[in-house]
């Protein structure tokens, strides 16, 4: 689920049909305005017969307004890939393929307007409204977190590296250790590093 900045509204994606290994699977993204479903729009599916799919991670990125979806697909090929559906209000404005092992997260910068999409095995990568900008080299992205204030991306990768990120061009890496999770304090423009016990 997310919510809009500008507007208020609530965006959350509803899965009908099988959850596993079953039937298609029909996804749909409702909007929502306090208690009342403005609008309905549907994202298509997959038939989970042939493998998964699931809705993974979304982001607003507030310089345009769009709304970013992030889904992944396993029909039995090495790595799963994704897809980022992009929209705008309830208009799906374009999808882009991302490539690597499950891609799962995604990050809006509203500073610069670029949107980050992470997965294993692959670069980060990087969009600018509906196109690709191209790649920042960080690899095995375990989690990302934007510094509003500055308008850098934090990226922390598997092998326990912290990159600082502007668009396509990673600026500085740091050895942080094991990472489970990420924030960025946009008051005071402080990053958090959570590590796991």
């Amino acid at each position: 689920m997310g919510v809009h900045p500008a507007t208020g509204h609530l965006y959350a994606v509803e899965q009908t049909g099988a959850r596993c290994f079953g039937p298609a699977n029909e996804f749909h993204l409702q909007v929502i305005s306090a208690t009342e479903v403005i609008t309905t729009v549907s994202l298509g599916g997959c038939n989970t017969l042939l493998g998964g799919c699931g809705l993974r991670a979304m982001a607003f990125q507030p310089a345009t307004g769009y709304l970013y979806l992030l889904r992944t697909y396993s029909f039995g090929t090495f790595p799963p890939w994704g897809t980022t559906t992009i929209l705008s209000g309830t208009e799906q404005l374009g999808v882009i393929e991302v490539e690597g092992f499950l891609p799962h997260h995604v990050a809006a910068d509203a500073a610069q307007g670029w949107v980050y999409v992470t997965s294993g095995y692959s670069d980060v990568l990087v969009l600018s409204g509906t196109a690709v900008v191209g790649t920042a080299p960080v690899t095995d992205a375990a989690a990302i977190a934007v510094q509003p204030r500055t308008g850098l991306a934090y990226v922390v990768s598997q092998e326990n590296h912290l990159a600082a990120v502007s668009g396509t061009a990673v600026l500085d890496t740091f050895t942080v250790g094991r990472v489970a999770a990420l924030a960025a304090d946009p008051g005071r423009g402080y990053l958090y590093v959570s590590h796991p016990h």
